[in-house]
């Protein structure tokens, strides 16, 4: 079963580390959720990362592995890899395979801030380094 959006979702919850107020999904940083081809190198090594972490872990939970796309809000961001750990903290609670991908491409936009971000972050003026502002 593909439970890509019930993934996305629980992410949903993972805050910005640099303004907690705001999850990674109300910033725009959290992309998507997919399933990873098992074509895909990652694949066998997410399988085995998960393998090792949850022996335990009923087997149809490696039925699929989770590609987690993230963006960073500029190139080099310092905070890529807290976020990544926490959203490997999350994935471990879920107890599923996962590879986490930086998308660097199309460059993040205040397009991106979901409404719910829009609205806990006031006049959006209230933003990290290097976040191209939409006009």
């Amino acid at each position: 079963m593909d439970v890509s959006s019930t993934i996305y979702t629980h992410l949903g919850q993972v805050n910005d580390p640099e303004i907690p107020v705001l999850s990674l999904h109300d910033m725009g940083i959290l992309r998507a959720v997919k399933v990873l081809p098992e074509t895909d190198e990652r694949h066998a090594q997410a399988l085995e990362r998960f393998r090792t972490s949850h022996p335990d872990a009923p087997n149809e939970h490696a039925d699929h592995v989770y590609e987690i796309v993230i963006s960073p809000t500029y190139v080099g961001c310092p905070a890529m890899d807290r976020m990544s750990q926490d959203i490997e903290e999350a994935m471990f609670v879920r107890q599923l395979p996962f590879a986490i991908t930086q998308q660097l491409q199309p460059s993040l936009t205040t397009e991106w801030i979901s409404a719910e971000g829009r609205k806990k972050n006031g006049s959006l003026r209230y933003c990290t380094a290097g976040f191209r502002v939409s006009r």
